[in-house]
């Protein structure tokens, strides 16, 4: 008796191999620093002329409220990049897809892959986080075709299928 088997729905590689949640941390840390990088450089010129005029109460109170609503807008909005950016690899083609604004979407074919490597910056190492970037011959995916915030074992395993994905084609015609 013939039994037909369960058809199971294909998991994307984002739900198999998700970043993680640590991200929004990071960059949220990240564009922190630079924020407060930007207004310390700042009100070293400038604080002379805005005590004058506030006095140093007034000031203290409004860095501090600045500087709290600006943690939550910031982590506010890398939560919801976290939660709407996806990424997968299809049969044919690398897809990701991001934004919180305006919604992007990279899609490099495997034949156009020469490239695709691991790496971390100072606070990725902090966080335990790694970033796989992909390259092609144009040099625009650099910018565009990474995922980042991935666990070590997460950015290998995609990196693996990738690399056995482009193992598979072949990169030049055979000779006749």
């Amino acid at each position: 008796m013939f039994v037909p088997s369960k058809i199971q729905p294909k998991i994307s590689t984002c739900k198999k191999w998700p970043i993680l949640q640590q991200k929004v941390v990071k960059k949220t840390l990240a564009t922190m620093i630079s924020l407060i990088s930007a207004a310390a450089f700042t009100l070293f010129f400038f604080s002379s002329l805005v005590i004058s005029i506030l006095g140093a109460n007034s000031v203290l109170g409004m860095i501090l409220l600045i500087f709290g609503i600006s943690t939550l807008a910031i982590y506010a909005y890398e939560q919801a990049h976290f939660n709407r950016y996806f990424y997968d690899l299809t049969s044919d083609f690398l897809i990701i897809k991001e934004g919180v604004f305006t919604y992007g979407e990279t899609t490099l074919p495997y034949s156009r892959i020469q490239d695709v490597y691991v790496d971390q910056d100072m606070l990725d190492q902090v966080f335990g986080l790694y970033d796989l970037h992909i390259s092609t011959a144009s040099g625009q995916s650099g910018l565009t075709a990474h995922i980042d915030g991935l666990s070590f074992e997460s950015s290998e395993a995609i990196k693996k299928m990738i690399l056995g994905k482009i193992a598979g084609k072949p990169t030049h015609p055979k000779p006749i």
